[in-house]
């Protein structure tokens, strides 16, 4: 014990302490805050040129001045617009479960069926009941399949405190079907490395391909198109949630981002193949322990500057490669450690200072 010093049981004990407190208490926050510091500072930097969102906000509401849900000639004429614009893709973050008019929904199949490049959203909730229960999958009307619709699951992953910070961990999503990811990631296995913040995509509201010179000539050609609401309210007079969403950067702006534009940037990751990986338990408690062991070295025999220095310092250096490791694709969560180090630094002082000159 003396070759180390005599903090060093000081330093282990608080060290075992501070593991505990860590994977019971601190793992998760930790965690999220790891994540949503690397997203904002460092953004996916591919091209987002080849992404447009439209959105369905409260301009077009006025500009219409029309109720939810539209006549669904509306959706028809936007497929119709959007074709001759030459959209590569169109994406609709719109569920169309229910009949309309028999009018309004053949005339929508009817676009769909000419543009050949559409998606319309599906939607997953867990039913219980005396004779059924389990997970039913919310799909659109048979007729927009029959012409040629694909569908995608629609919903998100939300992570405990409700933010998105997770590509989704089941098969056929929006995102999904419109690339070649045709793997199913682990539960919480790929991050989201976000392009921005909220509206950070080219956007366009719905109402402006409805008024002369409302877009710019040929501004689409090859673009993929993703359609969805960005309304501050719910636009269903049944009221319920709106589909807006808490991401990494609403800890720094105070801003929700709507599901269609977290759509976008998911689908921006599976097309760019940039996500991050989320390591597995075992290899961030190997990263965990090798930095707990560079703390317990820096306070066993301790010297206040120096100790801080060997602990302070190795976290710096592996936040750094953390900052590379993310652009790389892989997350490090190196800030796990810090309060294990600090625990132990500050034991370690008390003790120095309690026991000094015995």
């Amino acid at each position: 014990m003396n070759k180390f010093g005599k903090q060093t049981f000081v330093s282990i004990i608080s060290g075992i302490i501070s593991v505990f407190l860590t994977y019971f208490l601190f793992i998760g926050p930790l965690e999220r805050l790891n994540i949503d510091v690397l997203n904002y500072f460092f953004p996916s930097k591919a091209s987002t040129s080849d992404v447009v969102v439209v959105g369905i906000d409260e301009e077009s509401f006025s500009a219409f001045d029309k109720q939810w849900p539209w006549p669904r000639e509306f959706h028809a004429a936007l497929i119709d617009r959007l074709v001759e614009e030459g959209a590569e893709k169109i994406i609709f973050d719109v569920i169309f479960s229910e009949p309309s008019n028999q009018v309004s929904d053949e005339a929508f199949a009817t676009s769909i069926k000419n543009a050949g490049n559409v998606t319309l959203g599906s939607d997953i909730s867990e039913t219980k009941g005396g004779f059924i229960s389990g997970v039913i999958e919310t799909r659109p009307l048979k007729l927009f399949e029959d012409a040629g619709a694909k569908v995608g699951l629609a919903g998100v992953d939300m992570d405990n405190d409700l933010v998105v910070r997770y590509i989704p961990s089941y098969e056929n999503t929006l995102s999904s079907v419109n690339t070649k990811f045709n793997k199913t990631p682990l539960d919480r296995g790929k991050i989201i490395k976000y392009a921005g913040p909220d509206h950070f995509f080219k956007y366009i509201s719905y109402y402006q391909f409805f008024v002369e010179d409302g877009i710019e000539k040929n501004s689409l050609k090859g673009k993929t198109v993703l359609i969805g609401l960005d309304l501050k309210a719910n636009p269903d007079v049944q009221g319920g949630k709106t589909d807006t969403f808490p991401t990494p950067y609403t800890r720094f702006n105070s801003r929700v981002s709507p599901g269609v534009e977290i759509h976008a940037n998911i689908y921006h990751n599976l097309v760019n193949q940039n996500w991050v990986d989320n390591p597995s338990f075992i290899q961030k408690t190997i990263i965990f322990g090798v930095m707990i062991i560079i703390s317990l070295l820096g306070t066993a025999n301790f010297k206040p500057l120096r100790s801080f220095g060997v602990g302070m310092g190795a976290h710096l250096v592996g936040f750094s490669i953390s900052i590379w490791s993310w652009g790389d694709g892989y997350f490090l969560s190196i800030l796990l450690s810090l309060p294990t180090f600090l625990l132990m630094y500050g034991t370690s002082s008390v003790h120095a200072f309690m026991t000094e000159g015995k």
